[in-house]
């Protein structure tokens, strides 16, 4: 144990002294970049429908998928994410469009994994994009709080776009929405306030 604290602590000696910069993850900037490159490329080619041919895995296996996708997001684990995330968006996709098939919000959210991907690495267009659909299925779906969540990422755009006074009421109108009015203390938490 004590010998690789001792190499690892060697390595960042030698690495500062070369004057190389030093990442927690331990990749080199130029890695991380092409991770974060990859990633915004294939989840663009997704929302521009340019990957058919999906085969729709059960509906727990994309449940697992969605989870497994939010703990690589949180990781910021963009290479496992790179692949997951497009796979689940097309899938959810196809889910979405078969008659008879519960709208639980599974596309929604996606495209809200989707939209919190893009704003961390700094592509507001797409971001853009992502959130537009992401409220649209949310809506569809009818699921408030994804209603909301995808109104809150909107005005996280909008205030990027220094949109301040519509980023305002974009949050104030998720958070006025009928489904959380009440006086329960789950809708008050809800509703943020």
């Amino acid at each position: 144990m004590r010998r690789r604290k001792l190499l690892a602590n060697l390595a960042v000696t030698a690495a500062a002294a070369v004057g190389a910069p030093i990442l927690p993850t331990g990749k080199a900037p130029g890695e991380d970049a092409a991770v974060g490159e990859a990633l915004v490329a294939r989840v663009r080619d997704t929302m521009l429908g340019l990957h058919a041919g999906i085969t729709v895995p059960p509906e727990a296996v994309l449940r697992t998928d969605l989870a497994c996708a939010f703990t690589g997001f949180h990781a910021c684990s963009y290479g496992s994410l790179s692949v997951r995330l497009p796979r689940l968006i097309c899938a959810a996709h196809v889910r979405a469009g078969d008659e008879g098939a519960e709208d639980d919000g599974l596309l929604a959210r996606s495209y809200l994994l989707a939209t919190r991907m893009l704003i961390k690495l700094d592509e507001q267009q797409l971001g853009w994009m992502a959130a537009d659909r992401a409220r649209n299925a949310a809506e569809a779906a009818g699921v408030p709080l994804l209603v909301a969540e995808a109104a809150r990422q909107l005005a996280v755009l909008a205030r990027t776009a220094d949109w301040h006074e519509q980023a305002l009421s974009l949050a104030l109108a998720a958070a006025d929405h009928p489904a959380l009015r009440g006086r329960k203390p789950a809708l008050a938490a809800q509703r943020g306030c």
